[in-house]
Order: C-alpha cells, then sequence, then structure tokens
C-alpha cells in the first residue's frame, strides 16, 4: 500500500535539521554551520513558545465570550473591551 504524500510543515523541516535526519553544510567551514543550527534551534525554540501562547489566547478568548454571554443573559451592564 502506498503511504500518501505530504508536504512537511517548515517546522517539521527544521526539526529534521536538529535531529540530523537532514545535514546541512556549507562550503567553506563548518562553524558556519553550525551558527545556522544554533539559529534554527533558537527560532524552533521562539516558535514552540509562541505557539504555546496562542493557544492560552485562544482559550482565555473562549473563557470571555462564555463569561459575556452570561452577563448578557443576565442583563448585567459592563464596559466590553475592545481592541483598537
Amino acid at each position: 500500500m502506498l503511504k500518501p504524500f505530504t508536504i512537511p510543515s517548515d517546522r517539521e523541516i527544521v526539526g529534521q535539521i536538529l535531529t540530523d535526519d537532514v545535514t546541512i553544510s556549507h562550503q567553506h567551514s563548518d562553524a558556519y554551520t553550525r551558527d545556522i543550527l544554533d539559529a534554527l534551534e533558537e527560532l524552533l525554540f521562539k516558535y514552540d513558545a509562541m505557539s504555546e501562547e496562542l493557544s492560552e489566547m485562544y482559550e482565555m478568548s473562549g473563557h470571555i465570550e462564555k463569561l459575556e454571554a452570561m452577563l448578557d443573559r443576565r442583563k448585567v451592564r459592563y464596559k466590553k473591551w475592545e481592541d483598537g
């Protein structure tokens, strides 16, 4: 049976580079390659942290919407926070 073709995400590609599933090299220097790997690793760490923060923000948004709906049902006056 054939496996379905999937296109890896940028995060998956960088993960493969960092786990040595994929190698990169520089024509003149291994130190330059190490610098690139370090930069990719830092970017990956920041990406994961931001993804976690984003999911927490979505969760908080859902809670806020539920609280606003509850207050609206009880006809409670409150000031909504708006972006902008």
